[in-house]
């Protein structure tokens, strides 16, 4: 395991970070920064820019019917949070972009979706934005071990993947977790956080998040919030066919998975509402 942790530290092993991504952070982190300050970092990258415009006029976000062609205008619609989940978002979908083995249109489907229920949690519990926002990137970032996997050995992790698929053994849906602690003594969660953590510029409540999403018993009281959030959005997406595109195992869901979360009746309902409204549009 200490061998593949050190390989992400070596240089040229894995794409480069954007350095928009850092700056953008850093920005963040500045309580002086302001909407020019960020539209300038943002300015630099055209496709970026466009995505922030287009998100600032989705209809789902915006409460003003007026459409905006400016970049300040969009940064200051959106809000801090929601410039940094575009921004992260769009970085990663862009710094892997051909993994053998893994159906990467599946793949970020699933992800999208655990970050979504996962933000959706949060915010039907009552959490700030500042652990919203936390919640849906933890959730987007949950199984990029997957795709660490597949970059640092293509043919290995093939051929693991297709003996997989292969096996008619009846599975449950830690399978591919254990079965990558078996064959490289570390599996996709604790892989994916130990990247992030190296790479990328993010709170450790979301490192944590991503690192126990697999943790076998959900009740355990040293889950982190934002853990219990993405185990319990994993396990709704999976439960819909909404899977990595790996674990073909349709994992059923109970009431009580939601029992760590102290959630009420009522919000469960919402949440289980909503949250099959949405996979159903991304079906």
């Amino acid at each position: 395991m200490s061998q593949i942790i050190n390989r992400l530290k070596e240089k040229d092993t894995l794409p480069p970070l954007p350095e928009v991504v850092v700056r953008v952070y850093q920005q963040l982190k500045d309580p002086d920064s302001s909407a020019k300050d960020l539209a300038g970092i943002v300015m630099s990258d055209p496709v970026l820019a466009g995505r922030v415009l287009k998100m600032s006029n989705s209809a789902g976000l915006s409460t003003s019917s007026t459409v905006v062609h400016n970049l300040r205008t969009a940064i200051t619609r959106l809000g801090r949070n929601e410039i940094k989940k575009v921004v992260y978002t769009y970085a990663m979908l862009n710094l892997f972009k051909d993994v053998r083995g893994i159906d990467l249109n599946k793949f970020w489907k699933h992800s999208f979706s655990v970050a979504y229920l996962s933000q959706m949690l949060s915010k039907i519990l009552g959490d700030n934005k500042d652990i919203q926002g936390q919640a849906y990137l933890a959730g987007l970032m949950h199984d990029i071990g997957v795709i660490v996997f597949g970059y640092l050995f293509p043919t290995s992790y093939t051929k693991f993947l297709n003996r997989i698929a292969g096996d008619i053994t009846p599975r449950d849906y830690l399978e591919l977790s254990r079965r990558e602690k078996d064959s490289y003594g570390i599996d996709h969660s604790q892989l994916g956080a130990n990247y992030i953590d190296e790479w990328w510029p993010v709170d450790d409540a979301i490192i944590t998040g991503i690192g126990s999403h697999h943790t076998p018993n959900v009740n355990s009281s040293r889950l982190s919030k934002l853990s219990k959030f993405v185990i319990v959005a994993n396990k709704m997406s999976n439960s819909k066919n909404m899977t990595n595109g790996i674990n073909v195992y349709s994992e059923p869901l109970t009431i009580s998975v939601f029992k760590p979360l102290n959630i009420k009746l009522d919000q469960i309902k919402t949440f289980l509402s909503q949250s099959s409204k949405y996979l159903e549009t991304i079906q």
